[in-house]
């Protein structure tokens, strides 16, 4: 067997081209080759806590594309700022699904749709443990 021999030195653009998507195929990527060179957008926001409208630092989130398999999908991970901001750059033009964890407070989850070269804003209220807890008088 033959080992596959590529030349890097004297590749045009389109050259660079063709091999970007041949690696791709070497490696047993799945994704959709447009998807390599389609322009990304953001999602940006910030949390706060729902009783209150305070901003939370250190909140954990995470973005996630699902691609058929667990093996292909794609995870984004990030935690909020001193001032409750955060933001996922660089993400597909797909539906995302975008979840937030918090001691003392509820998940949250939600599903955002990314558009090309856009920064989405979506604030995230995270709703206290406690007050769901209190009974209605």
């Amino acid at each position: 067997m033959r080992a596959l021999r590529l030349s890097f030195s004297r590749l045009s653009v389109m050259g660079s081209l063709a091999t970007v998507l041949l690696l791709a195929l070497v490696s047993g990527c799945t994704a959709d080759p447009a998807d390599l060179f389609a322009p990304g957008g953001s999602v940006a926001g910030a949390v706060r806590d729902a009783d209150t409208g305070q901003t939370i630092a250190g909140v954990s989130l995470s973005a996630w594309l699902w691609l058929g398999d667990m093996s292909n999908s794609e995870w984004h991970y990030c935690t909020s700022g001193s001032n409750g901001e955060y933001e996922f750059d660089g993400l597909r033009q797909r539906t995302y699904h975008i979840s937030a964890s918090y001691a003392g407070y509820y998940s949250y989850q939600a599903d955002v749709s990314i558009a090309a070269g856009d920064v989405l804003i979506h604030d995230i209220d995270l709703t206290p443990v406690d007050r769901l807890r209190e009974a209605p008088n």
